[in-house]
């Protein structure tokens, strides 16, 4: 926006604003609510056990 719009003054301001409130809205309920529990597969594991043994 430049100084001389004025007929939209803010408003892409506002909306980024509201969008990060939102997201951060998200995190922090999937925070609290314990939703960000990781997902850890048995190929995973297996994996990690062949890297670790050097097989």
């Amino acid at each position: 926006m430049t100084d001389g719009d004025r007929a939209h003054q803010g408003f892409i301001d506002k909306r980024v604003y509201e969008r990060l409130k939102e997201k951060e809205d998200v995190m922090a309920k999937a925070i609290d609510g314990n939703l960000l529990v990781p997902e850890i597969t048995d190929d995973y594991l297996e994996d990690v056990k062949r890297i670790i043994s050097g097989v």
